[in-house]
C-alpha cells in the first residue's frame, strides 16, 4: 500500500489551544473525506502500522511519533478536539503531500465558478447540471448499436450531451421519443439513424424537448409510401398520444440533416402542434419534403382536424442532389400563424408550396377553426432551379370521394391572410417551358412583394414560352417586384387581384421577342357545364355532373336567361360536386345546361415598368365573357415590338395617367400605343403618349367599330409614327368603323396634340361627341345614319362650307332618330 505524508500535521506538527498553550491531551480524529466515516492514518512511511484513531497529543501538543502518513489515493477529514472533546478545528478534503487523491464522494468536493459574485456549489452539482449519452451505455464508435442507450438518454428531462463521435441508430418503431433538449458539437456529433421497417421514425419529439447542433444522416431503405421513416417526426398520433393532445414548445435548432435511400420526408410535423421553432437548419440530400407541416384529422366520424400553428421556421437551406431526388421544398398544408424567414431551396421541384391540404379545412377544431392558411408570413425566400413551381400557394384541395368532402382557400367562411417578402426565383437548367415560379391557385388574400424572378442567362432562350406569374382562380391577390422573362404575369380567372409597383421587362432582344410574349395577360373563357340533379326555386346549390373551369366565389353562370352566382369554389377535376350559388328565380333540372364565366374581373395594373414585349399588356375575353373592370393606371410603357396595351372584349377598361414610349418598335402597320377594339365603357383619361420621338406607333389610340362608350379626355398626343406615305391614316387618334354609319359614339375632350403629330383625329368624318347637361353634342360630315340619340341632341357639321347646313337637331329620339338640318350657311 502506498502512503503519503498528510498535508495536515504530517511531520512535527504542533497544535495550540485559544490560549496559545500546547494542546496537551488534545484528539485528532480522522475520517474519510466530507463524512464521519473513521479512515486509518499511519505512523511511518511504511504505512503498516496504525495510529490510534483519535490520535491523542502528548504534553507539546505533539503527535506521539511526530508523522502522520495517509493512504495515496483518498482524500481525509480531520476534527481536532480538546482533552475535554471541546471542538477545535475540521479540516476536510485533505490528501497526502505529492499525493493523487480525489474525494470518494463528488458531493463533498466544491466547487468554485469564476466570475465575481459567482455562486460556490459542489462538483456534483455541477456535473449533474447535463448528462452525456454515454452516461447511458453510447459508444459513438460507428460501428456499435446505440439505440438503446439513445432511447434511455432522451427519455431524461434535462440536457442530454451528446459527445463528438459517430452512434448508430436503427429504431424499428417510435421509440426514440425525446424529452429532453438533446445537444453536441454539430460538425462532430454524427448521428447514423438506418429505417428499413414500415411505422418507424427516427427522434420524436415531445412538448418542450429540443434537438440543437446534431448532424444526421437518414438512411431509409423502405420504398412503399407512406409518412414514416422521418429523420425527425412529430405527430399527437396513436394509442399513447391520441389526436386531441397538443404538443408545444418544441425546437430543432442548429442541425444537419442527409437523405439517403429511399425518397421521403426528413421533418415531419403533423396535426396538434403549436409554439415549435426551426432554425439554423441545413438539409439536403434525397428527400420527398425536406420539411412537411401537415393537419392531421381524427380515422372515424367526426373527422376532426387539426393544425400545426404558432411557428417560426428560420435560416434553412435545402438542397437535393438533383430534381429526381427531390419532389417539395418546405410543405405548409392547412397550417395558419407560421412566420418562415431566410428560406433556401435547390433542385426542388417545388420549391416552397403553401397549400388548403384534403379536408383539413373542413372539419378544423379548436384553434384552426377559421384560420387555415391564415397569417402566415414569408420572408427572404430563394428558390433556385424548380422544375414544377417555384412558389406554389394552393388552395385547392384534393378531393376526397370517401368522405364527400374539400375545401378552397377561397371559401367565404375561411378568414386568409399570406405576406410573402422577398421571393427571389432562380429558373435554371431543370426548369422547363411548364414551370411556373409563382402560382396562386385558388388562393386568397395573398400579398406578394419584392419577387425577382429571371431565368439564368444559359437558360434564356429555352425558357422563352414560359409564364412568370400565375393568378388562377385567385381572389385579393397582388404581387409587386421584378420580372425579367419572357413572359410576365397571366390571369386566367381571378377577381379583385393586381400587379403593382413592378419592373416587368423582356429577357431577351427584340429580334427573339415572339408574338405571344406578354408582360401581361388577363383572360376571359366561356365554358358549360351539365346540372347533375335538379335545383328548387331559391336553392343555394348546385350540383354538377363534372366542372368546365376552375370558379372562385362571385363567378357568374347563365341559363334561359337567368343569371346565377357560385359562392363555392370548383375546379376542373371535380366530378359530380356540390356548390354553393346565390338564390335564383328560376329553377334547374337535371340535365340543362348551364354557360359559366370563367373571367378575370377587377383587375389593377398600377404603377409599373413594361419594357419590351409584342404586348405589354393584353386583355382579351370571348362572346358572352367578357374580361371585366380593369385599371391601368400610373405605368411607364417604355418599349414594345407591337402594341402597348390591347383590349379586346372588355367590360369596363380604364386607362389612365400612364405614359406610353417606344411603341411598335417590330415597325408594322398593326402596331399601336393603346388599340381598344370590342370594348365597353372605356376610359383613356391623362395619359402621354409618345414623348420620346422615336416612338413608332401607328396610332396612340385606335378604336375599333365595337368599342362602345369611349371616353378619350385629358390626353397629351406628342408624336406618334411620322410616316404618312407607308401608314397614311397614322394619327393620335383613329375612330375605325366610328363613322356616321358606326354604331359606336367616342368622347373628346380636352385633349392636348403637340407640334409633332400629323393627324390628331382620324377619319375626319368620324362621329365624336360631348355630352353637356342631358344633351349630347356631335361632330359629324353627315347626318346620324346609326347609333342612339335622345331629343334635343345636336349634331355639328365639322366639314361645312357656304350653303351647306352647320349642323342637325335630333327631334324625334331614337336609333338613329330624326334629324332636321338647322340651316345653310
Amino acid at each position: 500500500m502506498t502512503v503519503n505524508l498528510s498535508a495536515l500535521a504530517g511531520a512535527g506538527a504542533q497544535f495550540f489551544d485559544a490560549n496559545g498553550d500546547p494542546l496537551t491531551g488534545g484528539k485528532l480524529y480522522s475520517y474519510a473525506a466530507g463524512t464521519t466515516t473513521p479512515q486509518t492514518t499511519y505512523t511511518t512511511a511504511a504505512g503498516t502500522t496504525a495510529h490510534t484513531n483519535p490520535i491523542i497529543l502528548n504534553s507539546a501538543g505533539r503527535v506521539p511519533n511526530g508523522e502522520i502518513w495517509v493512504t495515496a489515493g483518498l482524500n481525509y477529514k480531520f476534527v481536532l478536539e480538546s482533552s475535554a472533546s471541546v471542538l477545535i478545528a475540521t479540516y476536510d478534503n485533505i490528501t497526502g503531500i505529492n499525493g493523487t487523491g480525489i474525494a470518494t464522494n463528488a458531493s463533498a468536493v466544491t466547487y468554485n465558478p469564476a466570475g465575481l459574485s459567482a455562486v460556490a456549489t459542489t462538483v456534483q452539482a455541477k456535473l449533474r447540471e447535463y448528462v452525456s449519452v454515454k452516461d447511458f451505455g453510447a459508444v459513438g464508435d460507428g460501428v456499435t448499436n446505440d439505440t438503446a442507450a439513445f432511447v434511455a438518454a432522451c427519455a431524461q428531462t434535462q440536457d442530454v450531451f451528446v459527445p463528438p463521435g459517430t452512434y448508430v441508430l436503427t429504431p424499428t418503431g417510435y421509440e426514440l421519443k425525446v424529452f429532453c433538449r438533446l445537444f453536441g458539437v454539430r460538425s462532430a456529433s454524427i448521428i447514423n439513424i438506418t429505417i428499413n421497417s414500415t411505422l418507424t421514425n427516427g427522434f420524436c419529439m415531445q412538448s418542450n424537448s429540443a434537438l440543437d447542433g446534431l448532424t444526421i444522416n437518414r438512411n431509409l431503405t423502405l420504398t412503399t409510401a407512406g409518412a414514416d421513416g422521418n429523420a425527425i417526426a412529430c405527430w399527437p398520433s396513436g394509442a399513447d398520444n391520441p389526436v386531441p393532445q397538443e404538443f408545444s414548445g418544441i425546437s430543432l435548432k442548429n442541425l444537419t440533416i442527409v437523405g439517403t435511400g429511399s425518397q421521403r420526408n426528413l421533418i415531419t410535423f403533423l396535426g396538434n402542434i403549436t409554439n415549435f421553432e426551426m432554425d439554423n437548419l441545413d438539409i439536403s440530400g434525397v428527400f420527398l419534403s425536406p420539411i412537411l407541416l401537415h393537419w392531421r384529422r381524427l380515422a372515424a366520424a367526426p373527422f376532426d382536424s387539426y393544425h400545426p400553428r404558432h411557428g417560426r421556421v428560420t435560416n434553412v437551406v435545402c438542397s437535393a442532389v438533383s430534381l429526381a431526388n427531390a419532389r417539395n421544398g418546405p410543405y405548409f398544408a392547412a397550417t395558419h400563424d407560421i412566420y418562415v424567414e431566410n428560406i433556401t431551396t435547390i433542385n426542388c421541384e417545388d420549391g416552397i408550396v403553401v397549400a388548403a391540404g384534403d379536408i383539413g379545412g373542413v372539419f378544423t377544431v379548436g384553434d384552426s377553426v377559421g384560420k387555415v392558411l391564415s397569417n402566415m408570413t414569408f420572408v427572404n425566400i430563394y428558390v433556385d432551379n424548380p422544375s414544377s413551381k417555384g412558389f406554389w400557394v394552393a388552395g385547392r384541395s384534393d378531393f376526397q370521394s370517401s368522405i364527400g368532402n374539400r375545401w378552397f382557400m377561397t371559401d367565404p367562411a375561411n378568414s386568409t391572410g399570406i405576406t410573402i417578402n422577398g421571393l427571389t426565383i432562380a429558373c435554371g437548367a431543370g426548369s422547363t417551358t411548364s414551370t411556373e415560379p409563382l402560382d396562386l391557385y385558388f388562393a386568397k388574400n395573398v400579398d406578394v412583394k419584392n419577387i425577382n424572378i429571371f431565368a439564368r442567362s444559359s437558360e434564356i432562350s429555352r425558357l422563352a414560352t414560359m409564364w412568370s406569374v400565375w393568378f388562377r382562380a385567385a381572389v385579393n391577390c397582388s404581387v409587386q417586384g421584378r420580372i425579367n422573362m419572357s413572359r410576365g404575369a397571366r390571369s386566367v380567372t381571378s377577381l379583385n387581384c393586381a400587379i403593382q409597383d413592378s419592373i416587368i421587362e423582356h429577357n431577351r432582344a427584340m429580334a427573339d421577342v415572339l408574338s405571344a410574349d406578354y408582360g401581361l395577360t388577363v383572360q376571359g373563357a366561356l365554358a358549360t357545364a351539365v346540372v347533375s340533379s335538379a335545383v328548387s326555386l331559391g336553392a343555394t346549390s348546385i350540383v354538377l355532373s363534372s366542372v368546365p373551369t376552375d370558379i372562385y366565389p362571385g363567378m357568374i353562370f347563365t341559363n334561359s336567361g337567368n343569371t346565377f352566382v357560385f359562392t363555392q369554389s370548383a375546379c376542373t377535376s371535380d366530378n359530380v360536386v356540390t356548390v354553393g350559388i346565390q338564390p335564383a328565380p328560376a329553377a334547374l333540372s337535371a340535365g340543362d345546361i348551364i354557360s359559366v364565366q370563367a373571367v378575370t374581373d377587377s383587375f389593377g395594373v398600377l404603377r409599373n415598368m413594361f419594357n419590351g414585349f409584342a404586348r405589354n399588356i393584353n386583355a382579351a375575353g370571348v362572346t358572352g365573357a367578357f374580361v371585366k373592370n380593369i385599371r391601368v393606371a400610373f405605368n411607364r410603357f417604355n418599349y414594345c415590338q407591337n402594341h402597348h396595351v390591347y383590349a379586346d372584349q372588355v367590360d369596363g377598361f380604364n386607362l389612365s395617367q400612364n405614359s406610353f414610349e417606344q411603341g411598335n418598335q417590330g415597325d408594322t402597320s398593326s402596331g399601336y400605343d393603346v388599340s381598344l377594339r370590342i370594348v365597353v365603357a372605356t376610359i383613356v383619361a391623362e395619359n402621354v403618349f409618345g414623348s420620346e420621338l422615336n416612338n413608332k406607333s401607328v396610332f396612340n389610340v385606335y378604336n375599333l367599330n365595337g368599342n362602345v362608350g369611349a371616353i378619350i379626355q385629358n390626353n397629351v398626343f406628342l408624336y406618334h409614327n411620322p410616316d404618312t406615305t407607308t401608314y397614311p391614316l397614322a394619327s393620335s387618334v383613329y375612330l375605325n368603323g366610328s363613322g356616321a354609319t358606326g354604331a359606336a359614339d367616342i368622347v373628346l375632350g380636352a385633349n392636348y396634340f403637340g407640334p409633332s403629330v400629323v393627324n390628331q383625329v382620324l377619319p375626319a368624318a368620324a362621329r365624336r361627341s360631348i355630352t353637356v347637361g342631358s344633351s349630347r353634342i356631335g361632330f359629324a360630315t353627315v347626318i346620324p345614319t346609326g347609333g342612339v340619340w335622345r331629343q334635343g341632341d345636336k349634331v355639328f357639321n365639322i366639314s361645312a362650307t357656304v350653303g351647306q347646313p352647320k349642323g342637325w337637331v335630333c327631334t324625334v329620339a331614337g336609333e338613329p332618330g330624326t334629324w332636321v338640318s338647322e340651316g345653310n350657311l
